[in-house]
């Protein structure tokens, strides 16, 4: 039987140097899939899929990346305008499609600045 540990807890109950444990396992169970099929729908209408066989997964089609512009404001920083625009943090997909805007220093965007922010 393949599990895991959930739990493991040891001691002493008494003086006699015996050691007690009480252990919690969860029994892991393998997925046999012969086939499974994966539909994205972005925003654009347009849809990917991939077809998983077995254990080989094929991509159908390539989805593409939709971007918007936006305009800097003050006291914007990257990390905000990734969260409130992509709902994600991760500011360096948006500094690297403008670093030739921003130059060399991710925390030095100035108000103005037209910025594309892919996957936005």
């Amino acid at each position: 039987m393949t599990c895991t540990i959930e739990s493991f807890e040891w001691g002493e109950n008494d003086g006699t140097g015996d050691i007690f444990y009480t252990l919690s396992l969860k029994e892991y169970r393998y997925v046999n899939a012969t086939q499974s099929s994966v539909i994205q729908d972005n925003a654009g209408g347009e849809s990917a899929s991939a077809a998983v066989q077995g254990n080989q997964e094929t991509a159908r089609t390539e989805p593409k990346v939709n971007t918007q512009e936006y305009i800097v404001k003050k006291g914007d920083t990257l990390t905000s305008i990734a969260k409130r625009l992509t709902g994600s943090s991760n500011w360096k997909a948006i500094y690297s499609a403008n670093r030739s805007v921003i130059g060399g220093n991710p925390n030095r965007i100035k108000t103005g600045q037209k910025l594309i922010i892919p996957g936005g």
